[in-house]
């Protein structure tokens, strides 16, 4: 999640209403999820286990399935990886 994203949900949280999903798409920018699994497991004091990544990132498209969300992941940025901006 994008620093000013968690700031406008903990400043106004109130103005959010959760709801559960089910029988839907969800769209993910994939970056985003991918800097937030490695964020997270840095932070239990370990250096980075690809692996344990790779496994989570697969828990997160299991628990999604779970509940018949299709998930879509957008990538972001590739244009300026190849110079095409």
């Amino acid at each position: 999640m994008t620093p000013n994203l968690s700031i406008l949900f903990e400043l106004e949280c109130l103005n959010f209403i959760p709801f559960q999903l089910r029988d839907t798409y969800a769209v993910f920018e994939a970056h985003s999820l991918y800097k937030e699994i490695c964020r997270r497991q840095k932070a239990r004091g370990y250096g980075l286990d690809l692996l344990q990544v790779a496994t989570t990132f697969g828990n997160v498209i299991n628990l999604l399935k779970g509940c018949n969300i299709e998930p879509i992941f957008v990538f972001q940025g590739i244009r300026k990886s190849y110079g095409l901006d």
